[in-house]
Formats: C-alpha cells, structure tokens, sequence
C-alpha cells in the first residue's frame, strides 16, 4: 500500500483566505441582482454549493474589495454559526467572486495537494468531529482559524488522492445529473399546471377548498410513538423532494401522509420557496412535520399533482403571504382563508388530463430521488474508509462503478 502522511493543515500547501471585514464591507444596500458574485453561508450547504439563491456586488465594488477573492477548485467552509459546512467552488457560469465574514476559502497547491481530496477530507466525519471539538461559543458557535490550522488530516500520494477524489466525484456527479432532470421535470410539471388552469386572487368558478382538504384531520398518535419526521430545515427551497428525513417520538406536529403537499405558511421559509411533495413513505404510514407547515390533501377527484403545483404558484404564493398576521419577522398564513383562492373556467375533464400527464413525471421525480438516495449512502460509505486508506482504491472503484451503472 502507497504510503500515507499525517500532517496538520497548517503544515501542508494550503492558504487560508478570510473575507474582507473592513469598512468596505458590502452594506445590505450595496447587493445586487448581478454583477460579481457575493458568497454568504446560506450558499454553503452540506449537499455542496448551491447557487440558486445569489447575492451579486457591481464592478466597482468588486474591485474596491481585494480580500476574500473565489478562484475555480477553491474550498469554502462555514466558520460562524452553523460551522463546518463544507463546498468546492466549481461553476462553469461563474470564474470569481467574494465571500462574505462567515466563511473561509482553502486554496491549496494542486500539484502536492488535490483540491478535490481535500474538500471530501473536509466532509469527512472524523474531520467534522475534530473541527467540532474546536468550535468555541455558545450563543454563536464559531471556529478561529487558529484552531482550523491546527486540525490533521491523513494524506496518499498525488496519484491515490486523485483517484480518491474521481471515484467519489463520479457518484457526486451522477446525482447533480439527476437532481438537474428532477428540475427540468418538475418545470414541465408546472407548465403544464398553468397551461390547464387559471388561478386568481378574485375567486372563480370554483373555490380551492372544494379541490384540497387545508390541514386535514389525523388520529393522534401515542406521545412516545416514533415516526418519521420532516423539520422545516429538511425541505430545500424550491424543491419537491425530501431526503433528508429521520425518525422522532411524536410530540406534537402537523401529521400527513404520502401524496400531501408540505407548504411552509411562516416567513421567510414561504417566502424562500419551502413547498415539498410527500411521497417517501410506505402505503398507509403517517408521518409528521414541524407545526409551520400547511399541509394540503387532494379531495376526491384531485391530482396530488394539482395540489403540489398549485403550491407552487407564484400566483397561490403571493395570495397566501398576503393573508400573513403576526408581528414582523414570525407572520404566519392564515390558514382559514387559503381555501377561498379560486379557479376560473374549471372543468373535471381538465383535471383528469393534467393527472395523466403529469403523474408519470411525479414517478421519475422519485424515482430519480431513490436512486440519489442510494448513491449518497455508497459516497458516504467509501468516504470515511478511503480518506483513512482503510479500503483499497481498486475496491472502492468497483462499487462506485456498480452504482452508478446500476442508475445508469
């Protein structure tokens, strides 16, 4: 076996780089629409990069701002807060940009020290748990990079991180390509709901709470009964899938079943596109949620599917933040109201269409989602054991590839 080296971060080819935290700071005002990229922790999640929700400074700002500067294979990680989040930074649509105060960028020399190896290091548990062991404040966690320096990391030679970063780049990529067709589906889906029926804020031939039940009765189970459970920090903005679900006692929660909408009726999570579609459980399992969700039923003779996308409707959005009361910063949907949104030109026939043709793409959707679910579980299996060199490289090849041919 090739030989490994252990060493701390601050003895490897490695630049710490920090945000700029001076009086040329962006102010709230100074962010804009485009321009450069301005990179903040709600970009940094522990699925990677996400760059769909983007702050932008103009020109001149960019060029007054020479701290914290992104260059393509950077690492960026969380360091306040909710600390250790872990991403590359790697877009074909964007070559630069800044970070904001609470992250950091990793910038290592990639002819001794693969960027690639070093960011799924990073992700890596037994590198969490070290960094976790580091965070100080209570209040407001925070790693100094001191501290983060000081944190050691196995490391093979250049040719075994380079394979290491392959294999498991190969299953992140098969599941940015299906997260991308789940997208593009769920976009067809949508156009398809506007091009069968015609909301509106006015009311209409028929009202929303003739088509879906609003927060519908449930038996209460046993408080020590353990069933699934989706917090609000479990649904992505702008994405019907959940994935990232466990198992709680039951206390108290909005309850639902597979084929009921999750619309999040608090700001800013409504605000932030908090809608997901429930269609991970098993035939007859109950499940529940945080008590922020509005959860919407398909009454008889309704799409599931209509029900979902009608949530997803700028139109039904702007109508439900409008009936919003509560003081600033916790207003809440009212929910008694949400059910006197109307359709205009309403007939059975056009239901029935839309279902036909938009249930198959629902079916990909999670079938897609299933199949991601099983890549992550072998990524984060291989992980730990080839970042330890517990597992032999060519061992580690063979089951990625069976994953990913078996999505194939």
């Amino acid at each position: 076996m090739a030989k490994w080296i252990r060493r701390i971060l601050d003895d490897l080819p490695v630049d710490f780089i920090d945000g700029d935290r001076s009086s040329r700071y962006p102010t709230r005002d100074e962010l804009k629409d485009e321009g450069f990229l301005f990179l903040s922790t709600k970009n940094v999640t522990k699925k990677g990069l996400r760059l769909d929700d983007l702050d932008f400074v103009s020109p001149s700002k960019f060029e007054e701002i020479k701290k914290g500067r992104l260059r393509p294979n950077d690492i960026l990680i969380t360091t306040r807060g909710s600390i250790g989040k872990v991403a590359l930074f790697e877009s074909p649509k964007y070559k630069t940009g800044l970070i904001n105060a609470q992250l950091l960028i990793l910038r290592s020399d990639d002819e001794s020290l693969s960027p690639s190896f070093l960011y799924y290091t990073m992700k890596s548990s037994s590198f969490q748990k070290r960094l976790k062991n580091y965070a100080s404040g209570s209040a407001q966690p925070q790693i100094p990079v001191r501290d983060l320096k000081e944190i050691e990391i196995e490391v093979p030679p250049l040719t075994i991180q380079h394979r290491i970063a392959n294999i498991l780049g190969a299953l992140d990529d098969k599941i940015e390509l299906n997260r991308r067709m789940n997208e593009t589906l769920e976009e067809m889906a949508q156009t398809l709901y506007y091009h069968y029926f015609d909301g509106s804020v006015e009311g209409g031939d028929i009202g929303l709470e003739e088509l879906v039940e609003i927060k519908p009765r449930m038996p209460v189970p046993d408080d020590d009964e353990v069933l699934t459970y989706v917090g609000m920090a479990d649904v992505e903005p702008n994405r019907m899938s959940v994935t990232d679900y466990g198992k709680k006692e039951y206390t108290s929660g909005r309850r639902f079943v597979n084929h009921d909408t999750l619309m999040a009726r608090i700001t800013p999570s409504l605000e932030n596109g908090k809608t997901a579609f429930v269609d991970f459980l098993d035939d007859g399992e109950m499940a529940f949620g945080s008590t922020e969700f509005t959860v919407m039923r398909a009454r008889e003779g309704t799409s599931p599917c209509f029900v979902y996308c009608c949530a997803r409707d700028e139109r039904f959005r702007e109508y439900a933040i409008s009936t919003m009361t509560g003081s600033s910063g916790r207003q809440r949907v009212q929910e008694n109201l949400l059910g006197e949104y109307g359709f205009e030109d309403f007939d059975q026939s056009r239901m029935d269409q839309f279902h036909n043709r938009v249930e198959p793409l629902f079916k990909l959707i999670r079938s897609n989602t299933s199949e991601n679910q099983t890549l992550a579980e072998t990524r984060d299996y291989l992980l730990p054991k080839l970042i330890s060199g517990e597992i032999e490289v060519e061992a580690a090849e063979e089951m990625a590839d069976e994953a990913v041919d078996a999505s194939a």
